[in-house]
């Protein structure tokens, strides 16, 4: 069987396809014209979605359109309805999503997803850059709460510290530390490559699961050399597994080493 997808479109002054739910004042304009937008995609002919959008906005002075604040997904099948709120930073009119929220047929709430996000220059460049600071995840169907922050950001603005936390009280916190080697490369090329990692989860139960690892490139930036550590233990400690290293072929696939 082929899997295929149809896109439908309509303009925006088609009736139910456009609204305008927030005006901010603004350096940006609220748009006004008839662009034409997506308004129905069909997976395979059995997974129909629907789409509505407010408040698009464009920015008076040349950087164009920044995007919509608002847009609602409908899943036709399930009968779900994904709310998604937008934003965008001063003075670089980089847009972010701030807020999903997700509803059932009935209108009850079923998910929640809030995020914050840190506006930087690089090096005291003319370079925005925005990412993400923190994010809260709430399941009211199995009410579940899960909360990160980003954190101890690198000069390539990737966070080197990230915490996890379920639940309020007394639920597990997973602390992850990323060490990225050579982040500029001396060409400022903002290269990703970790060169150590290490995570340490704990919970009420008094139980600590460790992770460390080690990463090893060659001259071409390919992956050569991964050194596995894994601890899972109780307090105050006993070490119970141990992997071996892993070494990269020509193509920097690591194959283990036994």
């Amino acid at each position: 069987m082929v899997d295929y997808f149809v896109l439908s479109y309509e303009r925006l002054s088609e009736e139910g396809i456009y609204s305008t739910p927030v005006v901010y004042s603004m350096p940006a304009s609220l748009y006004k014209g008839n662009k034409v937008v997506v308004s129905r995609l069909s997976f395979t002919g059995q997974r129909v979605y629907s789409y509505k959008y407010g408040s698009l906005y464009y920015e008076k002075t040349g950087k164009g359109f920044i995007g919509f604040l608002n847009e609602t997904v409908t899943d036709e099948t399930s009968k779900i309805v994904t709310e998604k709120e937008w934003s965008y930073s001063k003075p670089s009119f980089i847009p972010f999503s701030y807020r999903e929220r997700a509803f059932d047929e009935d209108g009850n709430e079923l998910s929640l997803i809030d995020k914050s996000y840190r506006l930087e220059k690089r090096d005291g460049k003319k370079i925005y850059r925005v990412s993400l600071s923190y994010l809260k995840e709430k399941n009211y169907l199995n009410n579940t709460l899960t909360t990160t922050s980003y954190k101890d950001m690198n000069s390539a603005f990737m966070p080197q510290t990230i915490v996890t936390k379920k639940g309020i009280d007394g639920g597990p916190t997973k602390t992850e530390k990323i060490v990225y080697d050579d982040v500029d490369g001396g060409s400022g090329l903002l290269k990703k490559k970790v060169s150590s990692y290490w995570s340490d989860r704990e919970d009420s139960s008094s139980v600590n699961l460790k992770h460390e690892a080690y990463f090893s490139y060659d001259e071409k930036d390919r992956l050569v050399e991964l050194f596995l550590l894994n601890e899972s233990h109780h307090l105050p400690g006993v070490l119970v597994q141990t992997q071996p290293s892993r070494h990269g072929d020509a193509k920097g696939t690591c194959n283990l080493i036994d």
